[in-house]
């Protein structure tokens, strides 16, 4: 640490930190409204889209407080760079998933839409999760 931690300190981590959690809150109600009106779409694509947003754009948020919480603390800068990495690599994990929920759901659905390819539409629906996840 480059200085003794102060209770202002803690004060403005938590604020930060719950500001993150609040801001996640109001995100996942707008993902909700707005999975209401892709629903009303023919296009089956925008459900895909907005069910993995529903996913990552709220724990963005979260690790975005998480992220102004740690740099309002006095950390040295090893454990900084830690915490630095260890939220970056949180946040590549969730959109990784994400992703590969997109991509694959826009593969079931392709293949729903075809004739004939429904039948075997999982395998190509989980092979393409594998290869996004990989």
């Amino acid at each position: 640490m480059t200085r003794d931690l102060v209770l202002h300190d803690w004060l403005v981590a938590g604020i930060a930190l719950a500001s993150g959690c609040v801001a996640a809150l109001v995100l996942r109600a707008l993902m909700k409204w707005l999975d209401k009106q892709a629903s009303r779409t023919k296009w089956g694509g925008d459900d895909v889209i907005v069910d993995a947003l529903r996913t990552v754009v709220p724990w963005s948020a979260v690790v975005a407080g998480a992220a102004v919480a740690a740099s309002a603390l006095p950390l040295t800068a090893r454990i900084r760079g830690l915490v630095d990495q260890s939220l970056t690599a949180v946040l590549i994990v969730i959109a990784t998933f994400s992703a590969a929920r997109v991509v694959a759901g826009l593969v079931q659905s392709v293949a729903a839409s075809r004739t004939g390819v429904a039948a075997s539409a999982s395998i190509f629906v989980n092979i393409t999760r594998i290869v996004v996840l990989s």
